[in-house]
């Protein structure tokens, strides 16, 4: 028995870890898109700015790769279900999408591995059945089950307006819209951990007001 406990707070231990390298490189990339936000804002042309859209290249049989011209500038596709675009940097959508979208999913990524780190940190303490655990694992929830199919409603948007500008002269081009239903799935999964967790923090507490 003591073995087991010993493997399982090792691998808590790792984990820990793990949440601490991930914690301050998703501050360095914050850093790094406050400084992309800056560029885009003062105008400085980025012609090497790239997206990924959820679409695949069908390309006719006489070709098996080609540069697809997105206004004055080429594409770089992929067949592999997606193609990765060179986009236009002048247009105003792009200072739209890096000015908006791209903090907003750095900020909830932030804070839901803020609650993450918190809730493992409980359980290399000892204690991992503070009352705060049930409602970090809550707040994480709520935050996959929203994010998943925020992210996938914004790269249908972000596919939609680039399609409008985009030609395929070596072939077609179809959109594969994905809403991250998986992360849903998966929110729904923690919520019911977070449940387990509260009926053992009131047990918890049942218990020690009967000693």
């Amino acid at each position: 028995m003591e073995k087991n406990t010993t493997v399982v707070s090792t691998s808590v231990k790792i984990l820990k870890v793990i949440l601490d390298i991930t914690w301050y490189l998703s501050w360095v990339g914050a850093g790094l898109a406050l400084i992309l936000i800056i560029v885009a804002l003062s105008g400085v042309n980025l012609d090497q700015l790239q997206v990924t859209i959820p679409a695949a290249i069908d390309f006719y049989p006489e070709n098996t790769t080609s540069e697809i011209p997105y206004a004055d500038r080429p594409v770089i596709s992929e067949i592999e279900g997606k193609a990765r675009i060179l986009i236009n940097p002048e247009r105003a959508f792009w200072k739209v999408l890096v000015c908006i979208f791209l903090p907003t999913i750095i900020a909830a990524f932030i804070w839901g591995l803020k609650h993450l780190r918190l809730f493992f940190l409980s359980i290399k303490k000892g204690n991992p059945f503070d009352e705060e655990n049930p409602k970090r694992l809550r707040k994480l929830a709520y935050l996959i089950m929203i994010g998943g199919p925020f992210t996938g409603l914004g790269l249908i948007f972000q596919s939609l307006f680039i399609l409008d500008d985009l030609s395929v002269p070596a072939g077609e081009i179809e959109l594969h819209p994905d809403l991250f239903l998986e992360y849903v799935v998966g929110g729904l999964i923690i919520l019911v951990i977070a449940e387990v967790f509260d009926a053992a923090v009131r047990m918890k507490k049942e218990q020690d007001l009967t000693i």
